[in-house]
């Protein structure tokens, strides 16, 4: 080896011998090319590399919990027997008086109710909007007085609906129909408020789409206490509106009849503009029953 290419120049000397664990043995035909190291390998002198024993330590036998006394009616890790420092006068906050769900998730508003309520509001209207036409002219304060709690009503369940986290029917949907029972409830102050500018008392065929309206909205309202817990209800209910706004088409056509052998012209056209308010008030009763139908019908 001393003449040996790889041997380098013969006045150094000679290198030092090889690590502990070091492979004795190359790779391939290159001397500086040696093997990598990896656990359990063999080298070329039978000796392991790196090879380390690794004794798991075995698991300890499960244990009895220790007895502690229960834990007191508390809020996270304060006491509420404990008062804070320099506070004299107020005691901590129990953990029994707020539940857990309320920590995370808002309140659960009752939208159906609030918006039976705001249906409430309007066919109290309705019906004194009914005893107008009939001729009571004091039950036109009664119409005016309905309808800024209406407003109020449709504003709660607005709010509600903003902080409710889960509801039974679509948010849109719930808005849609309180958007058109406040219609229902303005229409009818509106057409009091035109009659008492124009000077025109209201005539048979007012009276009788005035009875028909009150009816429609009370299918409307059992239709909406049906929502959410019985489909063929609410709809057979919604149908029923629908059905009593065919006989408020029929009341306007006669009366728009009865209306041709008027003598007084001022009378004939004053009377009409009134019958038009009506049939308004009959196509929004339509508009709100379809929407309880599409509401049903997204949820099945």
């Amino acid at each position: 080896m001393a003449d040996h290419s790889h041997r380098g120049q013969a006045h150094l000397q000679d290198p030092a011998g090889r690590g502990a664990g070091e492979p004795v043995g190359l790779v391939g035909d290159h001397p500086r090319r040696v093997g990598g190291r990896r656990t359990g390998g063999d080298d070329a002198g039978r000796r392991l590399l790196d090879r380390r024993d690794r004794h798991r330590q075995a698991p300890r036998p499960p244990r009895p919990l220790g007895r502690r006394p229960p834990d007191v009616p508390r809020l996270a890790g304060h006491d509420p027997r404990r008062r804070c420092a320099g506070d004299r006068g107020v005691g901590g906050l129990g953990g029994d008086r707020v539940s857990v769900s309320r920590w995370f998730l808002p309140e659960q508003p009752d939208v159906i109710g609030l918006l039976r309520a705001q249906t409430a509001v309007t066919l109290e209207g309705l019906e004194a909007f009914a005893r107008w036409a009939h001729g009571d002219v004091g039950a036109a304060q009664a119409v005016r007085d309905a309808e800024p709690r209406g407003d109020r009503r449709k504003r709660e369940l607005v709010s509600a609906l903003r902080a409710a986290f889960v509801i039974p029917l679509e948010p849109e949907d719930v808005f849609a129909l309180s958007r058109g029972i406040d219609q229902i409830l303005d229409y009818a102050r509106d057409l009091v408020a035109e009659a008492d500018v124009l000077d025109c008392a209201p005539d048979e065929g007012l009276a009788a789409m005035a009875d028909l309206m009150g009816d429609a909205v009370r299918h409307l309202d059992d239709a909406i206490a049906a929502l959410a817990t019985d489909d063929d209800a609410a709809n057979a209910a919604a149908e029923s509106a629908i059905g009593v706004q065919h006989h408020i088409g029929n009341a306007y056509y006669r009366g728009m009849e009865n209306l041709l052998h008027e003598g007084d012209m001022r009378a004939r056209i004053k009377l009409r503009e009134l019958y038009r308010r009506c049939a308004r008030i009959g196509e929004v009763i339509i508009e709100v029953a379809e929407r309880i139908m599409y509401a049903i019908v997204k949820q099945s």
